[in-house]
């Protein structure tokens, strides 16, 4: 890339015309016709894209993200009484955490605590339950795969 075409590219993203990728369009359900359901992540319609935006941009709010503080306040006090449970004083292998799968529990307990009131289950048992982090991982490998290949 020149540093003409370089510039040209900041320019469109700094004015916001560059259009979104294929990568979304792959992820678009199919109704039984088979026309594609536009939604707010799979949309490549800027104006559409907005209008959605628009409709829950109020939940999103500072003013509305902090009534939901004491829940993640409640889902961190059980992340950390169970890495302190489970690893603190520990030696040898004993004392190894997968930090990176017990953040995962972590987000997936919280997104439980606001949408259903109650966690998942992850931080409780130290598991991927149900295998749901596990089947977001190769559905976002196929939707990487479908991408790529994607004419």
């Amino acid at each position: 890339m020149n540093d003409k075409s370089f510039q040209l590219l900041v320019l469109r993203c700094f004015l916001n015309i560059i259009p979104q990728s294929r990568f979304y369009t792959v992820q678009q359900p199919i109704a039984k016709d088979g026309t594609p359901l536009e939604g707010l992540f799979s949309t490549t319609d800027e104006k559409y894209h907005a209008k959605l935006r628009r409709a829950i941009s109020g939940a999103y709010a500072m003013s509305t993200l902090v009534q939901f503080e004491p829940l993640v306040d409640l889902t961190t006090s059980e992340f950390l009484k169970q890495i302190s449970a489970r690893y603190a004083d520990r030696s040898n292998l004993e004392g190894v955490c997968d930090l990176g799968a017990w953040l995962q529990y972590y987000a997936f307990d919280v997104i439980g605590e606001l949408t259903f009131s109650r966690r998942l289950g992850f931080l409780d048992h130290g598991v991927d339950v149900d295998g749901i982090i596990h089947d977001l991982e190769k559905l976002l490998d196929y939707f990487a795969s479908v991408y790529n290949y994607s004419p």
